[in-house]
């Protein structure tokens, strides 16, 4: 059995480095990978191994648990049963059966590897690596593993070991996905100049594949590079044109300012978009609009999104956007109208380590009228950290806020801290 082939792409998880991509994978073989007399010499053609490679996952799953009736010591089978558990997300279901395959086969590197997967979607990064460290001792040369573990090793800030790492897998097999988590590390060192030279060198791996130019987009944009992730995109979608490239190239473009070319982006990411995804770029294409300063046209905009609002979330938001550009305009009763006595900073946020950032601020709203600037950094609200915050915010300004009073916000702009009195609402009075 080809043990190198199945899993590769199938255990992946958003990390801020990237994990494997069987483009890269280059199969050292181990020639009793996972032993025929347990398995039988035509496992891959079982639907266990066939359903699951497919990601036909619930197929799957019962297929595998047929055939360990009639084999219960199918190492194999217990791993691919794994690999579709960890796939719906039944990370202990998954850990179960890696641990069975390890006990019928414990020389396969292969199944820690898998293991340290799970366990790092897990969170239990010490369990991770030391699966990690045991793929690598059996398999030198499992070029996945190294890469897997520098991953681990970056998510507990061990940045030099996850840079040894990622230097490892790169000895092994030059592949684009262990550059640029190469380059990654390095920016995040510092090493900027070192980094753009390892960008180029994934470039030059092929550089006609749109998804290389996408992977250092991203990557660029991570670190703040946004210029130059502009130009990524663009190349990208020069070779291919796909939806989310667009998107990411519409949001490099807002990030420099460029709110008209931003705004064509996501126009032409509209006319790519599944349908779910027209929602999401029509709130886009809003903030491009609005932020250029074209508030009739973003008025307009956002009257078409009201109407086409598909959840009672998105007619709020919509129809808080509704408000923003009556107040960019003056129309103060409009605007007051449409906020309906709630309350709000009127500001885009982005988290960062400290709190969260001001990336964005509506024109004559609560927080423009309380003198917030671009780039501050939120550290408290009325007492409350706002480090990791993000996705509460509105709850924290809704419980320690009063409705026509102010929120006492600390924050930290140009290295100084300061305190500053903001609205949480706008009146009708002057």
């Amino acid at each position: 059995m080809h043990c190198g082939k199945i899993i590769l792409g199938l255990l992946l998880f958003p990390l801020l480095l990237q994990a494997q991509d069987s483009k890269d994978y280059v199969w050292t073989p181990n020639h009793n990978c996972y032993s025929k007399k347990t398995c039988g010499k035509d496992f891959e053609q079982t639907p266990c191994n066939v359903q699951v490679t497919a990601k036909n996952f619930e197929g799957g799953i019962a297929a595998c648990t047929k055939l360990l009736k009639d084999k219960p010591k199918c190492g194999a089978a217990y791993r691919m049963r794994a690999l579709a558990y960890a796939q719906k997300g039944s990370l202990e279901a998954a850990l179960s059966d890696l641990a069975a395959a390890i006990g019928l086969e414990p020389d396969i590197w292969l199944t820690y590897y898998d293991r340290g997967i799970v366990y790092g979607r897990k969170g239990d990064l010490q369990s991770a690596l030391k699966d990690l460290d045991k793929a690598i001792a059996i398999e030198p040369r499992a070029v996945d593993a190294y890469n897997e573990r520098g991953v681990s090793y970056y998510r507990l800030q061990r940045y030099d070991l996850a840079l040894r790492d990622f230097d490892a897998a790169i000895r092994i097999h030059p592949g684009a996905t262990y550059q640029i988590n190469r380059a990654n590390m390095l920016m995040k060192l510092r090493r900027k100049d070192e980094a753009l030279g390892q960008y180029q060198q994934v470039i030059d791996l092929n550089p006609r594949d749109y998804q290389t130019f996408s992977d250092l987009g991203m990557s660029l944009k991570m670190f703040g590079f946004y210029p130059d992730a502009v130009q990524s995109f663009l190349r990208a979608n020069a070779l291919a044109e796909r939806f989310e490239n667009y998107v990411e190239l519409g949001d490099s473009y807002m990030e420099i300012e460029q709110y008209d070319p931003a705004r064509k982006a996501f126009q032409r990411a509209s006319d790519l978009a599944a349908l779910d995804d027209l929602e999401s770029i029509a709130a886009r294409i809003w903030e491009a609009a609005y932020f250029a300063g074209n508030y009739d046209d973003a008025l307009q905009l956002a009257f078409q999104g009201l109407n086409r609002a598909s959840s009672p979330a998105a007619r709020l938001q919509w129809t808080r956007n509704v408000g923003f550009c009556h107040l960019a305009l003056g129309s103060k009763k409009n605007a007051v109208e449409a906020f309906q006595q709630t309350k709000f900073l009127g500001v885009l946020l982005g988290e960062v380590e400290e709190g969260l950032k001001v990336n964005r601020i509506y024109k004559n709203g609560p927080a423009d009228l309380g003198g917030l600037q671009r780039g501050d950094v939120l550290l408290e609200l009325n007492g409350v950290h706002l480090s990791g915050a993000m996705a509460r915010i509105s709850e924290i300004i809704d419980q320690k806020t009063a409705l026509g009073s102010s929120a006492n916000i600390r924050l930290m702009r140009n290295g100084v801290v300061i305190e500053k009195q903001i609205p949480v609402s706008v009146s009708a009075n002057p």
